[in-house]
């Protein structure tokens, strides 16, 4: 799951990786997905749920492999990159709009909107090589954005999720205060490209089904369980 989160925090410093300056480029030139209705139902005791998860569907060998190389040839840091990452960014750039009634909110869009948040917490110049992962699971798992942002409480998971990264609350490079920044609740194009990315805000994103959610690295009581298929 590293090389997931390290490839969309990379992303988001670097948008042009989604479609290349001019918009005929990167990985959207190579990617390839087929969209297909897919219901699932998961029985727990009394109590089916069914999640119905929007922008779901197929991957096609030639583009998901392609864009695979293009992964692990252009995100330095991700490989070993999985053939589920490469799939996850064919379809993500692939979706036409992630809230059906604005047809701006494109794969992109999200990315260039993070990337003003980027910006504002200076990210890019982070000291950690591992600080694009953690951009890129702060963009998908909610919880966690919640620990950084309530981090005066005493947190062990939280402590030993940042040292995964070589981030401390101690802030001895000044990483901590950068990611701080990056989430922080008045932060309105983290918002909005989070919102998009994976809450009900963008309701044609493939996780907008109150199920599963396996990119995450917190257990999230009442989805989480349905991570494992």
């Amino acid at each position: 799951m590293y090389d997931l989160w390290f490839t969309l925090g990379s992303t988001v410093l670097n948008p042009n990786l989604v479609d290349g300056p001019d918009g005929k480029g990167g990985i959207k030139a190579l990617a390839d997905f087929e969209f297909v209705s897919r219901v699932v139902t998961d029985y727990k005791p009394k109590k089916p749920v069914t999640r119905i998860g929007p922008s779901t569907g197929l991957l096609i060998s030639g583009p998901t492999t392609s864009v695979w190389r293009f992964i692990t040839d252009n995100v330095p840091g991700a490989a070993p990159v999985s053939i589920y990452t490469a799939g996850r960014f064919c379809q993500l750039v692939m979706i036409p709009k992630f809230k059906s009634k604005d047809k701006k909110t494109t794969f992109r869009f999200i990315m260039d909107t993070a990337k003003k948040a980027s910006d504002a917490a200076k990210c890019d110049i982070a000291k950690s090589a591992d600080f694009p992962a953690l951009m890129g699971l702060c963009l998908l798992d909610g919880e966690l954005v919640a620990r950084i942002r309530a981090s005066a409480n005493p947190d062990v998971d939280l402590d030993k999720i940042l040292a995964g990264f070589d981030v401390n609350r101690n802030n001895t490079n000044k990483d901590w205060e950068k990611i701080q920044s990056f989430v922080d609740a008045s932060n309105n194009d983290f918002k909005t490209a989070a919102g998009l990315l994976m809450s009900s805000d963008g309701d044609m994103n493939p996780w907008d089904e109150d199920g599963t959610t396996i990119e995450q690295a917190i257990f999230w009581e009442g989805k989480s369980e349905f991570s494992i298929p």
